[in-house]
Protein backbone atom coordinates (compact mmCIF):
# COMPACT_ATOMS: atom_id res chain seq x y z
CA UNK A 1 0.00 0.00 0.00
CA UNK A 2 1.21 3.30 -0.75
CA UNK A 3 1.51 5.44 2.41
CA UNK A 4 0.57 8.78 1.19
CA UNK A 5 -1.83 10.25 3.54
CA UNK A 6 -2.84 13.19 1.38
CA UNK A 7 -3.08 11.01 -1.72
CA UNK A 8 -5.17 8.37 0.28
CA UNK A 9 -7.53 11.31 1.99
CA UNK A 10 -8.64 12.32 -1.41
CA UNK A 11 -9.29 8.92 -3.02
CA UNK A 12 -10.83 6.57 -0.18
CA UNK A 13 -14.42 7.29 -1.52
CA UNK A 14 -15.11 3.60 -1.00
CA UNK A 15 -13.82 2.81 1.80
CA UNK A 16 -16.05 5.60 3.14
CA UNK A 17 -18.54 3.92 1.74
CA UNK A 18 -18.43 0.32 2.45
CA UNK A 19 -17.62 1.35 6.49
CA UNK A 20 -20.79 3.14 6.28
CA UNK A 21 -23.20 1.10 4.46
CA UNK A 22 -21.97 -2.57 6.31
CA UNK A 23 -22.22 -1.10 9.40
CA UNK A 24 -25.61 -0.33 9.58
CA UNK A 25 -26.18 -3.86 8.71
CA UNK A 26 -24.48 -5.34 12.01
CA UNK A 27 -26.48 -6.47 15.00
CA UNK A 28 -24.42 -4.09 17.18
CA UNK A 29 -25.97 -1.71 20.68
CA UNK A 30 -24.06 1.31 20.11
CA UNK A 31 -25.97 2.12 23.37
CA UNK A 32 -23.79 -0.34 25.22
CA UNK A 33 -20.46 0.94 24.06
CA UNK A 34 -18.46 3.13 25.56
CA UNK A 35 -14.80 2.43 24.18
CA UNK A 36 -13.71 1.76 21.00
CA UNK A 37 -10.25 0.75 19.26
CA UNK A 38 -9.84 1.49 15.28
CA UNK A 39 -7.18 -0.95 13.80
CA UNK A 40 -5.65 0.83 10.81
CA UNK A 41 -7.03 3.89 10.73
CA UNK A 42 -5.25 5.83 7.88
CA UNK A 43 -6.47 9.50 7.70
CA UNK A 44 -9.43 9.11 10.71
CA UNK A 45 -11.69 9.87 8.19
CA UNK A 46 -13.87 6.62 9.13
CA UNK A 47 -13.04 7.19 12.42
CA UNK A 48 -14.28 10.76 13.12
CA UNK A 49 -17.89 9.60 10.68
CA UNK A 50 -18.66 6.11 11.59
CA UNK A 51 -17.12 5.81 15.38
CA UNK A 52 -16.66 8.65 16.93
CA UNK A 53 -19.94 10.14 15.42
CA UNK A 54 -22.09 7.68 18.02
CA UNK A 55 -23.32 10.05 20.65
CA UNK A 56 -23.32 7.11 23.53
CA UNK A 57 -19.51 6.36 22.60
CA UNK A 58 -17.10 7.88 25.20
CA UNK A 59 -14.08 7.28 23.61
CA UNK A 60 -12.06 6.00 20.84
CA UNK A 61 -8.45 4.80 19.99
CA UNK A 62 -7.11 4.69 16.50
CA UNK A 63 -3.96 3.67 15.33
CA UNK A 64 -2.37 2.91 12.05
CA UNK A 65 1.53 1.01 11.58
CA UNK A 66 2.05 4.43 8.79
CA UNK A 67 3.16 7.42 10.95
CA UNK A 68 2.24 9.41 7.64
CA UNK A 69 -1.48 8.92 8.32
CA UNK A 70 -1.43 9.62 12.03
CA UNK A 71 0.71 12.86 11.07
CA UNK A 72 -2.56 13.64 9.12
CA UNK A 73 -4.94 12.40 11.26
CA UNK A 74 -3.97 14.16 14.13
CA UNK A 75 -4.46 17.67 12.10
CA UNK A 76 -7.19 16.86 9.97
CA UNK A 77 -9.33 14.41 11.77
CA UNK A 78 -9.54 15.68 15.21
CA UNK A 79 -12.40 15.05 18.00
CA UNK A 80 -12.41 15.61 21.10
CA UNK A 81 -13.71 11.88 21.41
CA UNK A 82 -10.53 10.34 19.11
CA UNK A 83 -6.87 10.15 19.93
CA UNK A 84 -4.56 8.65 17.56
CA UNK A 85 -1.12 6.35 17.66
CA UNK A 86 1.30 5.08 15.53
CA UNK A 87 1.22 1.45 16.68
CA UNK A 88 1.16 -2.14 14.52
CA UNK A 89 -1.26 -4.39 15.36
CA UNK A 90 0.74 -7.23 14.68
CA UNK A 91 3.51 -6.04 17.52
CA UNK A 92 1.88 -5.52 20.52
CA UNK A 93 5.21 -3.68 21.82
CA UNK A 94 4.36 -0.86 20.75
CA UNK A 95 0.64 -0.94 22.83
CA UNK A 96 0.73 1.25 25.72
CA UNK A 97 -0.27 -0.82 28.86
CA UNK A 98 -3.34 0.58 29.20
CA UNK A 99 -4.74 -0.74 26.37
CA UNK A 100 -5.34 -3.90 28.18
CA UNK A 101 -8.78 -5.06 28.40
CA UNK A 102 -9.66 -1.16 27.45
CA UNK A 103 -12.51 -1.54 24.89
CA UNK A 104 -15.83 -2.90 24.60
CA UNK A 105 -14.94 -3.11 20.49
CA UNK A 106 -12.65 -3.40 17.83
CA UNK A 107 -13.05 -2.21 14.20
CA UNK A 108 -11.03 -2.47 11.44
CA UNK A 109 -12.09 -1.65 8.15
CA UNK A 110 -10.20 -2.80 4.90
CA UNK A 111 -7.34 -3.01 5.97
CA UNK A 112 -6.85 -7.03 7.71
CA UNK A 113 -5.65 -8.42 3.90
CA UNK A 114 -2.36 -6.65 3.90
CA UNK A 115 -1.64 -8.81 7.64
CA UNK A 116 1.14 -11.29 7.17
CA UNK A 117 -0.39 -13.37 10.72
CA UNK A 118 -3.47 -13.36 11.15
CA UNK A 119 -3.35 -15.41 14.13
CA UNK A 120 -0.88 -13.12 15.84
CA UNK A 121 -3.06 -10.38 14.94
CA UNK A 122 -6.22 -11.87 16.43
CA UNK A 123 -4.55 -12.60 19.55
CA UNK A 124 -3.35 -8.62 19.77
CA UNK A 125 -7.31 -7.78 19.02
CA UNK A 126 -8.40 -10.26 22.21
CA UNK A 127 -5.68 -8.57 24.21
CA UNK A 128 -7.05 -5.59 23.62
CA UNK A 129 -10.94 -6.30 24.47
CA UNK A 130 -12.83 -6.46 27.52
CA UNK A 131 -14.38 -9.81 27.95
CA UNK A 132 -17.67 -10.13 25.86
CA UNK A 133 -15.97 -7.29 23.79
CA UNK A 134 -17.06 -7.16 19.99
CA UNK A 135 -14.92 -7.64 16.84
CA UNK A 136 -15.91 -6.24 13.54
CA UNK A 137 -13.24 -6.46 10.35
CA UNK A 138 -13.96 -5.81 6.92
CA UNK A 139 -11.53 -7.18 3.96
CA UNK A 140 -10.70 -7.90 0.65
CA UNK A 141 -10.38 -11.68 0.18
CA UNK A 142 -10.73 -14.13 -2.93
CA UNK A 143 -10.75 -13.05 -6.34
CA UNK A 144 -10.85 -9.10 -5.00
CA UNK A 145 -10.84 -7.09 -7.86
CA UNK A 146 -9.90 -8.45 -10.71
CA UNK A 147 -9.36 -5.75 -12.37
CA UNK A 148 -6.97 -4.47 -9.95
CA UNK A 149 -5.67 -7.51 -9.99
CA UNK A 150 -5.28 -7.88 -14.11
CA UNK A 151 -3.61 -4.25 -14.09
CA UNK A 152 -0.73 -5.29 -11.60
CA UNK A 153 0.16 -8.84 -13.42
CA UNK A 154 0.19 -6.84 -16.85
CA UNK A 155 2.57 -4.14 -15.42
CA UNK A 156 4.78 -6.54 -13.35
CA UNK A 157 4.98 -8.72 -17.13
CA UNK A 158 6.04 -5.08 -18.53
CA UNK A 159 9.64 -4.99 -19.95
CA UNK A 160 9.72 -1.23 -19.66
CA UNK A 161 9.25 -1.63 -15.47
CA UNK A 162 10.68 -5.11 -15.22
CA UNK A 163 13.71 -3.67 -13.59
CA UNK A 164 12.39 -1.62 -10.85
CA UNK A 165 9.63 -4.67 -9.86
CA UNK A 166 12.36 -7.29 -10.55
CA UNK A 167 12.23 -7.83 -6.41
CA UNK A 168 8.34 -7.18 -5.66
CA UNK A 169 6.83 -9.95 -3.76
CA UNK A 170 2.82 -9.43 -3.50
CA UNK A 171 1.83 -8.60 -0.61
CA UNK A 172 -2.44 -8.73 -0.86
CA UNK A 173 -3.49 -11.64 1.48
CA UNK A 174 -5.35 -14.48 0.86
CA UNK A 175 -6.12 -14.48 -3.03
CA UNK A 176 -5.82 -17.66 -4.94
CA UNK A 177 -3.96 -17.44 -7.75
CA UNK A 178 -2.50 -14.02 -6.56
CA UNK A 179 -0.05 -16.04 -4.13
CA UNK A 180 0.60 -19.79 -4.38
CA UNK A 181 -0.83 -20.41 -0.89
CA UNK A 182 -4.03 -20.00 0.43
CA UNK A 183 -3.34 -19.13 4.45
CA UNK A 184 -6.50 -20.61 5.34
CA UNK A 185 -6.30 -24.33 3.54
CA UNK A 186 -9.85 -23.63 2.68
CA UNK A 187 -12.16 -22.87 -0.02
CA UNK A 188 -14.71 -21.16 1.81
CA UNK A 189 -12.80 -17.97 3.36
CA UNK A 190 -16.01 -17.39 5.69
CA UNK A 191 -15.86 -20.91 7.03
CA UNK A 192 -12.11 -20.59 7.29
CA UNK A 193 -11.37 -17.28 8.73
CA UNK A 194 -14.11 -18.52 11.37
CA UNK A 195 -11.95 -21.23 12.45
CA UNK A 196 -9.07 -19.17 12.74
CA UNK A 197 -11.08 -16.89 15.11
CA UNK A 198 -12.30 -20.20 17.31
CA UNK A 199 -8.49 -20.69 17.55
CA UNK A 200 -7.91 -17.21 19.01
CA UNK A 201 -10.54 -17.40 21.49
CA UNK A 202 -13.91 -15.97 19.91
CA UNK A 203 -16.81 -16.90 19.32
CA UNK A 204 -18.21 -16.12 16.30
CA UNK A 205 -21.30 -14.12 15.66
CA UNK A 206 -21.05 -14.05 11.54
CA UNK A 207 -18.60 -14.72 9.00
CA UNK A 208 -20.30 -13.98 5.33
CA UNK A 209 -18.83 -13.34 1.90
CA UNK A 210 -20.44 -9.68 0.36
CA UNK A 211 -19.66 -8.83 -2.60
CA UNK A 212 -19.50 -4.66 -2.88
CA UNK A 213 -19.48 -1.63 -6.09
CA UNK A 214 -18.20 1.45 -5.90
CA UNK A 215 -18.69 3.97 -8.68
CA UNK A 216 -16.05 6.27 -9.69
CA UNK A 217 -16.75 9.92 -10.42
CA UNK A 218 -14.59 9.96 -13.60
CA UNK A 219 -10.84 8.49 -14.25
CA UNK A 220 -8.97 10.68 -12.23
CA UNK A 221 -10.47 9.15 -9.18
CA UNK A 222 -9.74 5.56 -10.42
CA UNK A 223 -6.22 6.22 -11.08
CA UNK A 224 -6.18 8.06 -7.34
CA UNK A 225 -7.00 5.14 -5.93
CA UNK A 226 -5.12 2.47 -7.41
CA UNK A 227 -1.85 4.51 -6.96
CA UNK A 228 -2.96 5.04 -3.18
CA UNK A 229 -3.37 1.18 -2.78
CA UNK A 230 -0.84 -0.37 -5.48
CA UNK A 231 2.29 -1.68 -3.54
CA UNK A 232 4.17 -0.89 -6.63
CA UNK A 233 4.51 2.71 -7.00
CA UNK A 234 7.13 3.07 -3.88
CA UNK A 235 9.54 1.12 -6.10
CA UNK A 236 8.70 3.22 -9.42
CA UNK A 237 11.20 6.79 -9.69
CA UNK A 238 9.13 9.75 -8.70
CA UNK A 239 9.65 11.12 -12.31
CA UNK A 240 8.06 7.87 -13.74
CA UNK A 241 5.10 7.22 -11.40
CA UNK A 242 2.45 9.61 -13.90
CA UNK A 243 3.90 7.43 -16.73
CA UNK A 244 3.68 4.18 -14.97
CA UNK A 245 0.31 5.11 -13.58
CA UNK A 246 -1.12 5.57 -16.79
CA UNK A 247 -0.21 2.66 -18.22
CA UNK A 248 -1.42 0.72 -14.62
CA UNK A 249 -4.89 2.93 -15.77
CA UNK A 250 -4.87 1.57 -19.18
CA UNK A 251 -4.89 -2.14 -18.29
CA UNK A 252 -7.66 -1.31 -15.17
CA UNK A 253 -9.77 -0.55 -17.79
CA UNK A 254 -9.19 -3.39 -20.04
CA UNK A 255 -11.48 -5.38 -18.05
CA UNK A 256 -13.12 -3.13 -15.54
CA UNK A 257 -17.05 -2.77 -15.44
CA UNK A 258 -18.97 0.12 -15.87
CA UNK A 259 -22.27 2.26 -15.11
CA UNK A 260 -25.18 2.85 -17.20
CA UNK A 261 -23.25 6.04 -17.17
CA UNK A 262 -19.70 4.44 -18.54
CA UNK A 263 -17.85 5.56 -15.38
CA UNK A 264 -15.42 2.40 -14.17
CA UNK A 265 -16.30 0.31 -11.41
CA UNK A 266 -14.15 -0.75 -8.07
CA UNK A 267 -15.66 -4.10 -7.53
CA UNK A 268 -14.35 -5.94 -4.25
CA UNK A 269 -14.99 -9.27 -2.79
CA UNK A 270 -14.97 -8.59 1.26
CA UNK A 271 -15.10 -11.08 4.09
CA UNK A 272 -17.25 -9.43 6.86
CA UNK A 273 -16.86 -11.10 10.32
CA UNK A 274 -18.75 -9.83 13.61
CA UNK A 275 -17.37 -12.09 16.33
CA UNK A 276 -17.04 -11.70 20.43
CA UNK A 277 -14.25 -12.45 23.04
CA UNK A 278 -14.62 -15.44 24.88
CA UNK A 279 -13.45 -14.91 28.78
CA UNK A 280 -9.79 -16.83 29.20
CA UNK A 281 -10.90 -20.18 30.52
Amino acid sequence: MNNDALMYARYCGAQQQWARSLLETLPLKWDAINDIVDIGCATGAVTLAELASRPRVKRVVAFDKYASMIDFAKLNSVHEKVSYFHADIEDRSGFPAGWEAAFDFAFSNIVFHWINDQHKALANVRWLLRDGGHLYLAFGVGATCRPFKHACDRIQASAKWLPYLKDYVPRWRFCPGWEKNNAWRNPDPAEGYATILKTCGFEVLTSEVKYVEYEFKNETEAKGMCETISPHVAMIPESQRPEFMAEFLDYYKDVSLRSKEGNLIWNVTLLLVYARKLPQL
